[in-house]
């Protein structure tokens, strides 16, 4: 056995699995992917592959073709289903056949594609600005200058306890928002009111 460890790219792949003359890519993945760009670069250099039974690897083989699915749980099971595929050369070479009709996107397709799921999504949300939990400009204000805004004599009870949850949400906003959102929203506000003064 050779073990060739990482490689830099795509091309240096492709050039590794044909001149060892690779008839099979193993993806034993104890966790699931979600979608699998290697799984997706041993079917463009044309070699099936065997997969374990988990996430997209499971899912994309199941659906195209071009190779086999195998629990991975014990060794056993993989060192039994290679002896099979070895075993079966006409079904090899029908998988193998299956992996040229595999239609694989180019990644400017790929790319447009996460943009539009991530635009849709985005559109489909309600902004997290609108929730309760969070703080309003008024709010990151008051906080800030809570000293000179008032005195504990003239803050009721219930805007005491208000109070007293502002550094929670203004947390809070940080994490639903991030801390551009977060400090250019608290910056617009207290020029807006200086500017009122």
């Amino acid at each position: 056995m050779t073990i060739f460890g990482k490689y830099r790219n795509f091309l240096e792949l492709k050039k590794m699995i044909l001149e060892n003359e690779v008839d099979l890519v193993i993806f034993p993945a104890k966790w699931a992917e979600t979608f699998s760009y290697t799984l997706s670069e041993a079917w463009s250099i044309g070699v099936p592959v065997l997969v374990s039974d988990l996430g997209a690897l499971k899912d994309r083989v199941e659906k195209n073709g071009g190779g086999w699915v195998v629990d991975i749980s014990e060794t056993k099971n993989v060192e039994n289903k290679i002896l099979e595929i070895i075993s079966k050369p006409e079904e090899y070479i029908a998988k193998t056949n299956e992996v040229q009709q595999i239609s694989l996107k180019d990644l400017d397709s790929m790319i447009f594609e996460y943009d539009t799921v991530y635009k849709t999504y985005l559109k489909s949300i309600t902004p997290i600005y609108f929730s309760q939990n969070v703080f309003t400009n008024n709010d990151l204000l008051k906080n800030i200058f809570s000293e000179n805004l008032h005195t504990p004599s003239e803050t009721s009870n219930i805007e005491a306890e208000y109070s007293a949850n502002l550094p929670r949400r203004l947390v809070q906003c940080y994490y639903d928002n991030g801390f551009i959102y977060t400090v250019n929203k608290t910056k617009a506000y207290v020029c807006e009111a200086f500017s009122r003064k």
